[in-house]
């Protein structure tokens, strides 16, 4: 479902230039040709030559092409900004950073900063899309309060790890980070206990998001100097409010992120009930914050599309959107990382991770039933996808040589698969499954109903006269001609059979559970050949390392029996010389003597 007036998913590609330092693998890229090339402003060219063999080419349309030349501002620019001012009129925005490890998605997403900044002066050249996003929502609360308007910035930092959701603002700095429990509530996701920090300047931003950074797991790989081994996401939560009203506070976050049931609902949002509001006439933002709406509001309301807040004796809503910007781990390859032991492990969670949000795209781009607890990942983003007022915009990040060729073309088959998928809610897939298990039900409650019917009717029947009813309509106890207490001719299975063909039911049930089963047999598969591969690897380090172990044996050995004959020669010379010694004293002492 598209929202009306904007495109709900974007998909933009950035290549990020040759690096002139890093691991060896990274190194190597000085040798290579150049595999990726921006032929106008949303096309892209992806080529493989190898001598002797027959050239690869494939051409890519997408929304936005960044290359090598692209500075952080333009890709802010060009791609992001629409993305805020969306929310702060109530849109829920998603930045996803995908792409291999190594590909610069963290550099795209945090950048860096001045190497000795003054006070909230942060922003350099290579300052990535957070500390943008977060610059321009502190200016906008700044322009806001001269307005008469009360805007509160929350943020919040959780990664996942090895499919466990973990809060990087949460527990002792010095400690590992608090495990969450993510709770799916229609299409919300909650985190009770995530520890959200109200932002008011850049510096706090920049103080907060340092400490987090510092906490999230990486790892030495033979890709990446510095592999990102976890999902990243960072949520902004934004509370708009007129100043007529106290300042909101972020606690009212709270009520929705404790909220379990029904009953629990009810008696913590007692203080605060928040109502939807139909979207309004125009885009507005950050640079539309004074365009009239299409009908006159009172001046402590605004035009929004998202949630709202009424408290109890306050006429001023509180306004609540949120940004999300998913710094996600790179898809990598165990034969080119070099990883081992604890390494493997995280590879393996994390190519599941992205497996998994492959198969939810797939699922929203065939229009079939979308499961979205199959990993961590794909429940953090399931407002993302299934909400009606959020926007997507995917960053797909793409190495520049034809050494990463076959990523690449990985990497941007899912940004067109992305960027083709069909966002459903409760009007699609599911709605047609949901039509399909009720006539299903329906049926079989019409089938007992009228059995027990016909039973109480013909109680007295006797066994032959059943049993001969039975041969006579192919096992079933009454026909076609057979009715309801109400008179109404009873409908066969066949009739049942064929409006559901006629709906289509039928086939896309059909379609729908050869997809699961054709994808399990695949990831069985899959897993099997990384398990077998895992256990060759680890199976292969260990006779290496046992033959390294015999030969530095033998070599001590050597060493030792090398030091031992020396010594035995040395002992031998030492008590010739005594030997020899006595001798001469003794023929000098004849000597003497006579």
């Amino acid at each position: 479902m598209a929202t009306t007036g904007t495109q709900r998913v974007m998909v933009a590609v950035r290549v990020r230039p040759m690096l002139k330092e890093g691991s060896t693998l990274q190194c190597q890229e000085k040798f290579e040709l150049q595999g990726v090339h921006r032929t106008s402003d949303t096309d892209l060219k992806v080529e493989l030559t190898r001598p002797g063999e027959p050239a690869k080419s494939s051409m890519f349309t997408f929304d936005y092409i960044f290359d090598q030349e692209s500075t952080q501002l333009e890709v802010y620019e060009d791609a992001v900004v629409d993305m805020v001012d969306a929310a702060l009129v109530g849109v829920s925005a998603t930045m996803l950073a995908y792409g291999q490890t190594g590909s610069g998605k963290t550099f795209t997403m945090l950048g860096d900063v001045k190497p000795n900044p003054l006070e909230n002066d942060l922003l350099t050249n290579h300052s990535g899309m957070f500390l943008r996003v977060l610059s321009d929502l502190i200016e906008y609360r700044q322009r806001r309060a001269q307005k008469g308007w009360h805007v509160v910035v929350g943020l919040s930092c959780v990664e996942i790890y090895n499919d466990k959701i973990r809060d990087l603002f949460g527990g002792h700095p010095d400690s590992p980070p608090p495990s969450l429990n993510a709770k799916m509530i229609g299409d919300d996701v909650l985190l009770p206990g995530l520890l959200v920090k109200e932002m008011t300047t850049i510096q706090d931003v920049f103080n907060e998001i340092q400490l987090a950074i510092a906490r999230r797991s990486t790892r030495y790989t033979e890709s990446n100097a510095t592999s990102s081994r976890s999902h990243c996401l960072f949520l902004i939560d934004i509370l708009q409010q007129a100043a007529t009203a106290p300042a909101p506070s972020l606690n009212l976050l709270d009520l929705t992120r404790t909220a379990g049931e029904d009953e629990s609902k009810q008696a913590k949002r007692s203080a605060a009930t928040p109502t939807s509001r139909k979207p309004r006439a125009g885009k507005g933002g950050a640079e539309e914050e004074t365009a009239r709406p299409a009908v006159d509001l009172p001046a402590y309301m605004m035009p929004f599309q998202g949630n709202m807040f009424n408290l109890p004796g306050q006429k001023e809503p509180v306004y609540a959107s949120k940004i999300i910007l998913a710094d996600l781990a790179g898809s990598e390859r165990i034969a080119k990382t070099g990883v081992t032991g604890e390494g493997l492990k995280e590879a393996a969670g994390i190519n599941s991770s992205l497996t998994a949000l492959g198969n939810v795209v797939h699922s929203l781009h065939e229009g079939s039933f979308v499961s979205y607890r199959i990993s961590a990942l794909t429940r953090m983003l399931k407002p993302t996808f299934s909400q009606p007022e959020s926007r997507v915009l995917l960053l797909a990040q793409c190495s520049p040589t034809q050494m990463s060729y076959e990523e690449t073309i990985s990497t941007l088959y899912f940004a067109n698969k992305v960027k083709a998928m069909r966002v459903v809610t409760a009007t699609g897939a599911e709605a047609e499954k949901m039509q399909f298990d009720y006539v299903e039900t329906e049926r079989l409650y019409d089938s007992i109903c009228s059995d027990l019917h016909i039973f109480q009717a013909e109680m007295g029947a006797r066994p032959t006269v059943i049993h001969r009813r039975l041969l006579a309509h192919q096992g079933c106890y009454y026909d076609a001609a057979a009715t309801t207490p109400q008179g109404c001719a009873k409908i066969t299975m066949r009739d049942r059979r064929a409006a559901l063909e006629a709906m289509g039911a039928i086939a896309a049930a059909q379609r729908e559970r050869a997809e699961i089963v054709a994808q399990q047999d695949a990831e069985k598969a899959e897993e099997a050949h990384r398990r077998a591969q895992a256990i060759a690897e680890e199976r292969d380090r260990l006779v290496r390392e046992h033959w390294i172990d015999i030969d530095e044996t033998k070599a001590a050995v050597r060493a030792e029996v090398r030091q031992y004959r020396h010594v035995v020669a040395q002992r031998l010379i030492a008590e010739s010389s005594a030997v020899a010694n006595v001798l001469v004293a003794e023929e000098a002492a004849e000597v003497g003597a006579a």
